[in-house]
């Protein structure tokens, strides 16, 4: 039986091009579908159709925002990769390149994994505030002036350079831990620091949320730890502070104003506080290649 398939794609990452291809393949495999641009109507498009799988085609981001739509649905997800990094096909196996990622949707065999989810808003990779939220801030209104690539290093640089740390309250099991950072980062499963490339998990099925809290550090070790990341090399795990739960709180006592910047699988959004994690296991299905054996 064929399945009722919605392509919700990003027009920023997905050219006139690469949607004809994507038609293509699928029609050489029999399998109708409705494209529809990602803007703020597509949640009311997909609620309203009778789709048992929505694609995202794009990047990270846009993979965030297809598995918010669906979340809590019976409706499945499946992933072209057209973005820059890619970490959550990436991390699942998913081919990057068009053809092979259509086979793995339409062939494939379904993954159940975990999102998190802060306040009302899903992430698929991972959630943070304070330095790297003002990092994107700063590199999106660098970018009309410059390309992607120079607009994020001159963006970590002055981030850098002009560094603003935090009290934080953080809630865990009960227990309440007071942490003086510049930033807390909140991982969609479990980061492997000591690996290359912090960006990268060993599953998405472990059932829980990692914390990582970035300790004092001087600016140039800053700059030296953001250059790693960049590269994709490992980072010394003694730079972070570590913990690993099914839900937190986040409250900044000092803090004024009632809404903090929350950056979300690579996107900025404004959330009121104070910000409450939680994972979300196994909640959501998603189309991955089958394994060669089967």
């Amino acid at each position: 039986m064929k399945k009722q398939i919605a392509i919700v794609f990003n027009q920023h990452s997905c050219t006139p091009t690469q949607k004809a291809q994507i038609a293509d393949a699928l029609a050489d495999l029999k399998q109708p579908v409705t494209f529809i641009a990602l803007d703020e109507n597509t949640a009311k498009k997909v609620a309203k159709g009778s789709y048992d799988t929505v694609v995202a085609v794009g990047g990270d981001g846009t993979v965030s925002a297809v598995a918010d739509m669906i979340a809590g649905t019976a409706m499945n997800l499946g992933v072209i990769p057209q973005g820059t990094l890619n970490h959550f096909a990436k991390d699942l196996g998913i081919p990057l390149t068009i053809v092979p990622a259509i086979q793995a949707i339409v062939r494939g065999t379904l993954k159940k994994v975990d999102y998190g989810m802060v306040n009302s808003e899903v992430f698929i990779n991972n959630s943070s505030i304070g330095l790297y939220p003002r990092l994107v801030r700063r590199r999106e209104k660098l970018e009309p002036k410059l390309s992607k690539w120079p607009a994020a290093v001159v963006s970590s640089v002055v981030s850098a350079q002009n560094l603003k740390r935090f009290t934080a309250e953080v809630t865990i099991d009960g227990e309440t831990i007071l942490w003086r950072t510049a930033m807390i980062f909140v991982g969609n499963n479990s980061y492997q620091l000591a690996k290359p490339g912090f960006n990268n998990r060993d599953n998405l099925t472990g059932g829980m949320l990692s914390v990582y809290c970035l300790k004092t550090v001087r600016i140039h070790t800053l700059v030296w730890l953001m250059w790693r990341i960049a590269q994709g090399k490992p980072i010394p795990k003694r730079y972070f502070e570590r913990l690993h739960t099914k839900k937190l709180d986040v409250r900044l006592p000092k803090r004024s104003k009632p809404t903090v910047w929350v950056a979300l699988d690579g996107e900025v959004k404004r959330l009121s506080l104070p910000l409450h994690y939680a994972i979300h296991s196994g909640q959501c299905s998603v189309w991955v290649p089958r394994p060669k054996h089967l």
